[in-house]
């Protein structure tokens, strides 16, 4: 029995979904909780801006850790978030000066 399109399309690979659990990021317009289909394209240029961003962006299964472990001071995600913070409020100063 040959394979018909339809069926090679439904065994394709599911690209993986991923969500932000970073600070609002405005000039990027991305914001905490925004969902992406696979690797963001934006990360490559944001990992430059802001050290450890790629940490932020859990795939959905892990979700639920993760919520909870940015909350938890001494987490890996918890001391990301807050550098990424600092990195965004040391840049609207720049901006302001």
């Amino acid at each position: 029995m040959k394979k018909t399109p339809e069926k090679k399309e439904l065994k394709k690979e599911k690209k993986e979904r991923f969500i932000y659990l970073g600070p609002f990021l405005l000039k990027e317009g991305i914001n905490t909780g925004s969902v992406f289909i696979g690797v963001p394209k934006e990360l490559k240029e944001l990992k430059k801006k802001y050290k450890g961003i790629e940490r932020l962006f859990i795939s959905v299964k892990d979700i639920a850790k993760a919520k909870s472990d940015v909350k938890k001071e001494g987490a890996t995600l918890h001391t990301t978030f807050n550098s990424v913070l600092g990195e965004i409020k040391k840049q609207m100063v720049e901006v302001a000066k």
